[in-house]
This record gives C-alpha cells, sequence and structure tokens, in this order.
C-alpha cells in the first residue's frame, strides 16, 4: 500500500517529464469518426529466446457503451545487452480499430514481474510501475489513424541475464486537453490477496472512482470533484487536470474489499507547458459475496465467463447483482461467440439467445458506426449485441438494431434473470435471455 502512494509522490519529484504534447493544427480537417480518448491493458512476458512478441490491447474509451480497439503491441529485436545488463526490445503500436485518436499515444507498465527489475530508460524517469513511455509517428498531424504504426522505442529492462520479464501494461491516448494532464489506473480482482496484478487476475468494470483536488480536501465528507467508472477491462482516467495536488479513491462497495491502499494521493507538476501524467493508480480489491446471495426471479445481473460449446452453457467466473428499480434504464446486452444464423427469418443465436436483427438499409452506412450485417457474419464470429426485450402478451422474443463485430476473449452479458435452473432440488444456474449460466 506504501509503495503505490510513495510512487505517486515520487513522480512528482521527477520534474524532467517527457509528457505528451498533443498539440493540434487549426486549419486540420478532424475525421467525422474521431474518438476523445482511450485506455486498454495487456498481460504480456518476454525472454531472449522469443525474439518477437505481439499482443492486442482492447479499447474501452467510454465505460457505458465498450468499443473494442483493439491496439497492437509488438516487440521485434529481443536481446540482452550485457554492458547495460539489460533485456532490450523495440516496440511500436499500431491502431488496429476504425478510430482515429488524439496524439499523443503513450505505453505505462502497470506491473513488473519479477518486482526486482527496472526500466532504464521512461521518458517519466520512473524505473517501476509508472514507467511511460510516449511513442511519436512519421507524420506530424498529432492524430493517430487506423492502421497508422508508430516509430519504434528501445526500451531497456535492468534485469540478470537469463531472467523473463513478465509486465502489466496499459496503452492510452489523449483526450484532446492540449497541455493538461491525466490521472488514470487499473482496478482488479486481486484473487490471491497479494496486491500484485497476476496473469489470470482480471479487472474490474463498473467499480466507481472519486478524484478530490487539493490537498485539505475533505475525502469524507465533500462530494468528489470529478466521478468516473471503470471500464470493462477495469481501467479508468481523468483527462484535462491542471498541475497540483490530487487525491484518488475508490468509492467503497458492500461486495468488494480492499486488499491495496483505497486512497491515493498524487502531486501532477507542470513542465515546459505541459502537465505531468499519472497513470499507475491502481487499486486491487477481493470479490466477496453479494448480500443479496444467489440471484433470484427478475434480479439484474452483470456476467463474465466463458462459452461452453459442448454443453451450451456460460460458464460463469463473476456473477454481479445489481440495483436497477427501472428496466427501461438497465443494459440488456451479450458480447460473445454466433452459435447459429438463419438468414431466412433475419435472426442470430449467441450463445443460445435468438435475436432478431431489424432490417439493415443497403443505402446506409451502417458500418460508420461499427454495425455489421447479418450477412457478413459466421457461425464463431464474436459479437457484441445491444438486446430489445419484447413482451407480446405471453411471449417473450428479442430483436436488435445494434450488432458489431467484437475482439477479446470473456463472454460478458447483462440483464435479468427469468428462470433458476435446478438440479436435484438445488439451484445451480439461472437463465438470462435463453442462455443458461452456470454458477463460479
Amino acid at each position: 500500500m506504501r509503495r503505490l502512494i510513495m510512487l505517486a509522490v515520487a513522480l512528482a519529484a521527477l520534474t524532467l517529464l517527457a509528457m505528451g504534447c498533443g498539440q493540434g493544427d487549426d486549419g486540420l480537417t478532424q475525421p467525422a469518426n474521431q474518438a476523445t480518448g482511450g485506455a486498454g491493458v495487456v498481460h504480456g512476458e518476454m525472454s531472449v529466446d522469443q525474439g518477437s512478441f505481439e499482443l492486442v490491447v482492447n479499447s474501452t474509451s467510454d465505460p457505458s457503451d465498450d468499443q473494442p480497439g483493439p491496439f497492437v503491441i509488438r516487440g521485434d529485436s529481443i536481446h540482452y545487452d550485457f554492458d547495460l545488463g539489460a533485456l532490450v526490445v523495440n516496440l511500436t503500436l499500431t491502431n488496429a480499430s476504425e478510430e482515429t485518436y488524439f496524439e499523443p499515444v503513450s505505453l505505462t507498465f502497470v506491473q513488473l514481474m519479477p518486482d526486482s527489475i527496472q526500466v532504464l530508460n521512461a521518458d517519466n524517469g520512473e524505473t517501476g510501475a509508472g514507467a511511460s513511455f510516449e511513442f511519436q509517428f512519421e507524420n506530424d498531424d498529432a492524430m493517430w489513424t487506423p492502421g497508422e504504426t508508430s516509430l519504434a522505442r528501445v526500451v531497456q529492462f535492468g534485469v540478470e541475464p537469463g531472467v523473463s520479464v513478465g509486465f502489466v501494461a496499459r496503452v492510452d491516448v489523449s483526450s484532446d486537453h492540449p497541455g493538461l494532464g491525466s490521472i488514470g489506473g487499473l482496478v482488479w480482482h486481486d484473487e490471491n490477496e497479494d496486491g500484485v496484478i497476476d496473469g489470470d487476475e482480471s479487472g474490474l468494470g463498473g467499480v466507481e472512482i472519486a478524484l478530490f483536488a487539493g490537498a485539505e480536501a475533505d475525502t469524507m465528507g465533500d462530494d468528489p470533484d470529478w466521478l468516473a467508472v471503470t471500464a470493462a477491462d477495469g481501467t479508468y482516467r481523468f483527462d484535462g487536470l491542471s498541475a497540483g495536488f490530487y487525491t484518488v479513491i475508490r468509492v467503497e462497495t458492500d461486495h468488494l474489499e480492499s486488499t491495496t491502499a483505497s486512497q491515493i494521493q498524487v502531486i501532477l507538476v507542470e513542465h515546459e507547458g505541459d502537465v505531468s501524467d499519472f497513470l499507475a493508480a491502481n487499486f486491487g480489491c477481493l470479490v466477496v459475496d453479494d448480500p443479496g446471495g444467489i440471484p433470484g426471479l427478475d434480479g439484474y445481473v452483470e456476467i463474465k465467463g466463458d462459452y461452453d460449446s459442448e454443453s451450451g452453457w456460460v460458464e460463469a467466473r463473476e456473477i454481479k447483482l445489481k440495483d436497477c428499480d427501472d428496466k427501461s434504464r438497465c443494459k440488456s446486452e451479450m458480447y460473445g461467440p454466433v452459435t447459429s444464423i438463419d438468414l431466412e427469418e433475419r435472426a442470430v443465436e449467441v450463445m443460445g439467445t435468438w435475436i432478431y436483427v431489424e432490417d439493415e438499409d443497403d443505402d446506409d452506412d451502417d458500418d460508420k458506426h461499427g454495425n455489421v450485417h447479418l450477412e457478413d457474419l459466421e457461425v464463431g464470429d464474436r459479437v457484441k449485441v445491444n438486446i430489445d426485450v419484447i413482451e407480446d402478451d405471453d411471449e417473450t422474443y428479442y430483436m436488435t438494431d445494434d450488432l458489431k463485430r467484437t475482439g477479446g476473449h470473456d463472454e460478458k452479458i447483462k440483464g435479468f434473470v427469468n428462470e433458476l435452473l435446478m438440479d436435484d432440488d438445488e439451484i445451480v444456474g439461472i437463465r438470462v435471455f435463453e442462455t443458461a449460466i452456470s454458477f463460479p
């Protein structure tokens, strides 16, 4: 816990910060599909035996409507430099999404494993968690366009020969606040309660983070100056911040217990007209049973898990029971693989749930919104679908006009429980939409 707080304060002492400028050009034509900002987290490992690696980072720039990036991190020319005593890699970033983002584009190491590893050449002078690198591009249009790859950055990890480097890193893009700073981080499920982001531990979405300005803020009595909600991968970020002292707090909830400090102090400093960023304000949490226990009928749940094609069930790793008094205000959506398609009925089955797809107008440029035509889908494609639940007399069916391809590996479901699944008088699962879900 102390390590995170001291890390944040140490950042302030390093006034020679090479942070991004993000300045624009008044004569520049901005694309219509321009995004304002985003972040994504990835786990990785590198060793001198690899030679190269490629990691895909999903961006979740809008916590209320996750949009897959993806961004691609490539590392090559991995070798050990005996003069430096360092494992060296050339890193590049590619924008593999359909969105255009503002520069600067940066990569921050959230966790390094083992702890003895030191980053020798970070832009912000950090040697451990929080070490950050900004990426440059061949053109100077201040935007990261679809398909554009950065110039390579050489990254040096101080480590003994033969030792592999494990890491958790986040890619961040600007939110178009030239000269101002950002505070961000990750909230993750710390299952073994060791305060370390292990490779099999995932981020926690839907967690509220409060930010207070000033050293004298009453964090117990005052309303926060800013409030954010973590995206599906657990990331959050506050942009447009002036230099100064800030306090970041994970808002307490009944189903999460802190395994690290739940309050972090950060100082953002100004250097040559730019304000520093701090993107390693991370919070570890242990997910505990919700007070409501097993979700009941009509309970609103958020589920993360894995789809088993043999059984046709989603094997849940996490089920969150949420308060929702107004069904019209709670999202009904699914992320997962297409399991069947019926073009005649204009319907798609996602993990056992049949969803009717509203007729698409081919003259409409649906693709600019990221939507995909039913005819272009194949069984096995991963999709995100927002669902309209239609209740007609005694019949319930599902429709959508928002069907998108998506990346990632987790299956996610948000919706209301309509059936409790029993085995020998024991509740073994629930059904949301037409999808069967087993308990963790």
